[in-house]
């Protein structure tokens, strides 16, 4: 069963925020972005992020929502914070990639 309520845990925020980063920069993922329209990429990627959550036991519109509230939850935690920041780093430099990779 997928969480729905609540906060998300230390742990399920630091599994995700490691997997879902190396999923994003993955081949696989580079793949389909760069397969996709440039305006659709941001898309996609959120699409890796929604589905990623589910992997992990998160429900993926109730994580977006938690998610939007770990730097507040866990500020003073230094290695969440640095897995976090590596997610939202991962967000960003997969499109850019992505639209290296097909030239644009």
């Amino acid at each position: 069963t997928l969480q729905r309520c609540g906060e998300l845990s230390r742990e399920s925020v630091l599994r995700f925020c490691s997997g879902v980063s190396k999923a994003l920069m993955s081949a696989a993922v580079l793949n389909v972005l760069t397969a996709s329209e440039e305006a659709e990429m941001p898309a996609a990627c959120v699409r890796v992020q929604r589905e990623f959550l589910e992997h992990v036991g998160v429900e993926a519109d109730f994580g977006c929502e938690a998610l939007s509230r770990v730097p507040a939850q866990f500020g003073d935690d230094v290695e969440v914070m640095r897995a976090f920041k590596g997610f939202t780093l991962a967000c960003q430099l997969c499109v850019q990639k992505a639209a290296m990779l097909r030239g644009g």
